[in-house]
C-alpha cells in the first residue's frame, strides 16, 4: 500500500470513527441527562442518571433483600412485589421516576403528567 493510499483510507475512517464516537456519547450520556433535566422541569423527582446501569444495581438489591425476608399475612404486599417503585414512591413522591440502564421509568398519579412524561 502507498503513502497516499494510506493517508486516503486514514482520512476515511476518521469521521466515521468521530460520527460513532458522538452517537454513542448522546445514547449513554447526552440524551439521558436532558431527558432528567425536562422531567425535573415537570416536576417529576428521582435519582440522578448514573451511566450505563442507572438504578438496576439498586433494584436488584431491593430485590433481594425483599425476598430474604418472611412476608407478614397483609393486604400491603408493594413493598415486597415492587420493592424499587414502591421505594421511589416514599422517597420521591407519587410523580418520580428511575432510570432503568438509558431508559426512565415514570410513575405518576396525575395522568396529564403521565401524558407529558410518554409523549
Amino acid at each position: 500500500m502507498s503513502l497516499v493510499a494510506a493517508t486516503i483510507s486514514i482520512w476515511l475512517i476518521i469521521p466515521i470513527l468521530l460520527l460513532s464516537g458522538w452517537r454513542l456519547l448522546d445514547w449513554i450520556w447526552l440524551r439521558p441527562k436532558k431527558l432528567e433535566k425536562l422531567l425535573r422541569r415537570q416536576g417529576f423527582a428521582g435519582n440522578s442518571y448514573r451511566i450505563l446501569h442507572g438504578d438496576l444495581k439498586d433494584i436488584a438489591a431491593m430485590r433481594e433483600q425483599a425476598i430474604s425476608k418472611p412476608m407478614n399475612f397483609s393486604n400491603h404486599i408493594a413493598p415486597r412485589v415492587i420493592p424499587a417503585v414502591y421505594h421511589t414512591i416514599q422517597n420521591y413522591g407519587k410523580n418520580s421516576f428511575m432510570w432503568l440502564a438509558h431508559n426512565q421509568e415514570c410513575t405518576g398519579m396525575d395522568p396529564e403528567q403521565l401524558k407529558l412524561c410518554f409523549s
